[in-house]
């Protein structure tokens, strides 16, 4: 009887230790994500020299979830930034759309603000382009239709290496879904957010470590290979994980006809600086839409 005893005894102290180290891993878990949000949300303010002033502005967003029962109780039960700051409600993002064009702004592609920039025109107007980062499954259910039927063009970066993947908390949508779309779909473009290097290393950046500058050059290649087995298209566009990039990166992929873009607040405007390296685009969030769009609209 003394002998099952201490069996049982083992047992309980064996479950107690297995669950402490499980607390451990989740609250690392969390604190990894937590680190990862923060870092890529938009950095700086809005230039006050660029409000209501004529040029583009390029928004950045995630998540476009459903406004429903489901998503309002995920987000009382859970402080994880990927569904607080990440993710923007579809009955939020068709209002940010109204908005735009209530103030007369024109959303355009991707390749038609390409051809203003390097045209060398003045800009008369203020113009936005609507991109989308990762290639989540909840663009494809929720944005996707919407801006088909709207007849709005966008941009999606796609991280190659994860495709089809459980990533972050979130379901990365598959190849067969994103080549449907880039079969039928006249108004979406396709660009890269790299093919694995979307992570952090003692909290910064993998791609503004210096000693990973041949490990890119890789990744990169490996990007562009899915692209054209899976797609059958080129892309010269480039959205740096997490917004940043060492000068090396950025000298080679200008170098190679990429252009790049960061996730700082601003717009490119007439000012030919706002056009050299990493373009500003805005992560949006409630905080950004108001402090960086609505204060720039006019």
């Amino acid at each position: 009887m003394k002998n099952i005893k201490n069996g049982w005894h083992i047992v309980y102290i064996l479950i107690f230790v297995v669950a402490v180290l499980c607390s451990i891993k989740l609250a690392y878990s969390q604190k990894v994500i937590d680190n990862e949000s923060k870092s890529e949300l938009s950095t700086r303010s809005f230039p006050k020299n660029q409000e209501k002033r004529n040029g583009i502005q390029i928004l950045c967003y995630h998540r476009i979830v459903k406004d429903n029962s489901l998503t309002n109780v995920t987000k009382k039960l859970s402080n994880n930034d990927q569904i607080h700051e990440y993710s923007v409600t579809l009955p939020t993002f068709k209002h940010q759309i109204r908005t735009l064009k209530q103030h007369h702004a024109r959303i355009i592609s991707m390749k038609t603000a390409e051809m203003m920039m390097k045209s060398g025109k003045k800009f008369k107007h203020q113009y936005v382009v609507i991109t989308f980062d990762d290639c989540d499954q909840t663009i494809f259910e929720n944005a996707v239709p919407f801006l088909e039927q709207q007849g709005i063009p966008y941009t999606m970066f796609i991280v190659t290496g994860q495709v089809g993947n459980y990533n972050r908390g979130n379901q990365m949508e598959d190849w067969s879904k994103i080549q449907s779309l880039n079969k039928k779909s006249k108004l979406v473009t396709f660009g890269f957010h790299s093919n694995n290097f979307h992570y952090l290393v003692d909290n910064k950046p993998a791609l503004t470590l210096p000693e990973n500058y041949q490990a890119f050059k890789k990744d990169l290649h490996e990007s562009q290979e899915k692209f054209q087995n899976k797609l059958h298209i080129k892309s010269n566009l480039y959205a740096y994980p997490y917004g940043k990039a060492t000068d090396r990166i950025q000298d080679y992929l200008q170098k190679h006809g990429y252009v790049t873009f960061s996730l700082n607040m601003g717009i490119i405007d007439n000012d030919r600086d706002t056009k050299k390296g990493a373009l500003p685009r805005i992560m949006v969030t409630n905080k950004s839409w108001k402090q960086g769009v609505l204060k720039w609209l006019r």
